[in-house]
């Protein structure tokens, strides 16, 4: 049975719940990486090299459906906010940048579920 990768999803909710700077990073990791995870197996892609780049690529084709362009530049958004989180220790993760990144994963999860087949 492979791994549903929504419950990463799940988590990252739950620890961005809390006022905790470090769980709300970990939570904002996790989630990026649950929605990546489900969009990489989405288009059949395996773990490689430049994973991250090869699946925004292949969105942006949009072979699936019309709205794939959009999602991939919400994951591209949702790339550059996960490096922040995970990269740079100066910037203030607070409440207001952790709302702005569900806003994006929450659109990005509406439009796929929405369209996959």
């Amino acid at each position: 049975m492979s791994f549903d990768w929504d419950l990463y999803i799940k988590l990252g909710k739950k620890l961005c719940t809390t006022n905790n700077e470090e769980e709300v990073r970990a939570g904002i990791s996790r989630a990026y990486y649950g929605l990546y995870n489900k969009l990489r197996i989405y288009k059949g892609l395996t773990t490689k090299f430049r994973p991250h780049k090869e699946l925004i690529d292949k969105l942006l084709l949009a072979e699936e459906f019309d709205e794939e362009e959009d999602l991939s530049k919400l994951l591209q958004d949702l790339k550059e906010c996960r490096e922040q989180v995970d990269y740079d220790g100066i910037k203030r993760i607070d409440s207001q940048y952790s709302n702005r990144f569900w806003m994006k994963l929450e659109e990005a999860l509406q439009i796929f579920n929405q369209n996959k087949t």
